[in-house]
């Protein structure tokens, strides 16, 4: 089978990282793959994914859609695509549109329950009602239309989807899964802190994400000042790029914390660097699943974060993290400290958390999912069609 997955772009993400992934693990004799991005560019992890396999179109949403709209419909006309597997958040609607009037079979996954940070379909003053608006009609068009829903944790899912019986049954949680690499050897926890101008023994915080308000990134000082007050030595790394980095860079600065924090940009292996930290400390204010936590107990280091929908699944509260309100500041501070001043209870939580990522979120058994998703959703089709044309 042929199945074409829609997504903005290639960006560095965790959504992004599972795609690479799996085009690793699907295997193409059963599944062929390809990509069509509705971003100004198709993003910079697009040659990996075309170094794997994948063929990427490209079809830029410009305001009024009609690149995208020509760009998308022409491709699906062509035929040769079985299935398509939308993430495309409010403009979902669009696609599922679109492989209607083409009878193509549309899965639509939902990857969060709120608008995604950096959307803005109409910027002007005021009319972010209407951007609300066209958000909420086009999400409601895809869950009445698409043949398959599913979600990236179980919150999710309970949030977008409605409690009828007829879209439930249509309906399913698809996990995300990972690649594990080892968790990191002693030797290369120093020398990444001696790399960055710190004695090779600091206890070090890491935090991953794009700088935007979702990730919290004024929350996460304000945890770590209070680390520090216990903690001098502590140091915090953060990963990412986005819009709110020049901000979170002067609070650093107005707040004396230029020696204790470094900013490392984005980065194409996430886990290997978390891997190296001693926590990750990620107080999101949501999350559609919370993707990098996940990575962080597969290299066995503890998380401490919100306690937000799809987090919460990602990681498993007081097992494998310690996860707390949003702006409860002190306790997530507190376990912080725990972690870094604790080895037995940090090897506890990391080692608990790479058991279960093994057991659960594995990019495999992610592949087997979408392909057992894939052969139901077209088998159901396939029946559909029998039965009209009789």
């Amino acid at each position: 089978m042929r199945v074409l997955h829609l997504i903005h772009s290639f960006n560095r993400g965790g959504v992004e990282k599972w795609l690479i992934d799996i085009l690793q693990e699907m295997p193409r004799e059963l599944c062929e793959i390809d990509f069509c991005c509705k971003g100004a560019d198709p993003g910079p992890w697009a040659p990996l994914a075309r170094e794997r396999g994948a063929r990427i179109h490209h079809c830029p949403l410009t305001i009024f859609h009609v690149g995208f709209l020509s760009g998308l419909g022409g491709i699906l006309r062509g035929g040769e695509y079985d299935l398509v597997h939308s993430h495309l958040g409010i403009y979902s609607g669009l696609a599922v549109r679109m492989a209607n009037r083409a009878g193509v079979p549309i899965v639509t996954t939902f990857h969060s329950s709120l608008f995604p940070p950096g959307v803005r379909i109409f910027t002007a003053p005021g009319l972010s009602w209407l951007r609300n608006l066209y958000g909420r009609i086009s999400i409601a068009y895809a869950i009445r239309h698409s043949d398959h829903l599913t979600a990236v944790s179980r919150g999710v899912l309970d949030e977008v989807v409605p409690d009828e019986p007829a879209l439930r049954a249509k309906s399913s949680v698809s996990y995300l899964g990972l690649k594990f690499p080892p968790p990191a050897a002693e030797r290369e926890k120093l020398a990444f802190r001696q790399s960055l101008g710190w004695p090779g023994d600091v206890p070090l915080v890491i935090h991953v994400g794009r700088f935007y308000h979702q990730k919290n990134h004024f929350g996460l000082l304000k945890v770590f000042q209070l680390v520090l007050g216990q903690l001098p030595r502590a140091k915090l790394v953060m990963l990412g790029v986005g819009p709110l980095l020049e901000g979170v860079k002067a609070y650093v600065a107005e707040h004396g914390l230029v020696e204790s924090v470094r900013f490392l940009g984005p980065t194409d292996d996430a886990a290997s660097v978390i891997a190296k930290a001693d926590v990750l400390l990620f107080p999101s204010r949501f999350e559609g699943f919370g993707l990098v936590a996940l990575e962080a107990n597969a290299v066995e280091v503890p998380v401490v974060g919100s306690n937000v929908v799809g987090l919460n699944e990602a990681v498993e509260n007081g097992e494998t993290a310690c996860l707390w309100d949003v702006d409860d500041t002190r306790s997530m501070a507190a376990s912080v400290i725990r972690i870094l001043s604790d080895p037995a209870y940090a090897r506890q939580l990391g080692e608990a958390g790479r058991a279960r990522a093994e057991r659960l979120f594995s990019a495999k058994a992610s592949a087997e999912r979408l392909i057992h998703l894939y052969r139901t959703v077209l088998g159901k089709a396939n029946e559909k069609e029998a039965k009209g044309a009789h």
